[in-house]
């Protein structure tokens, strides 16, 4: 089973500086770092601005969340670098 998973992903690259997903959006993708790394923003309840809530790197995965509830992403994810994801829609 996590063969067939890993057989269907497909490779996204992504410039520093851009967002791979953003809080509010709908979750239709699962995401695995494979080069570089990213800051992960939240905007919660009481914030007016994004607050930084973690930092990923290589291996890291994101975009589980908003999959699994059927809800919109609770996070927004940028990169620090020149980035390579695995996607797995």
């Amino acid at each position: 089973m996590v063969e067939m998973a890993f057989a269907k992903m497909h490779t996204l690259k992504i410039p520093k500086g851009e967002a791979a997903i953003k809080q509010g959006e709908e979750g239709n993708s699962y995401y695995i770092i494979t080069e570089g790394s990213a800051e992960v923003y939240s905007i919660g309840l009481y914030d007016d601005e994004p607050q930084k809530i973690a930092e990923l790197t290589e291996g890291d995965a994101f975009g589980c969340e908003a999959l699994i509830s059927g809800s919109t992403r609770s996070e927004t994810v940028v990169m620090m670098e020149d980035s390579v994801l695995s996607v797995l829609d």
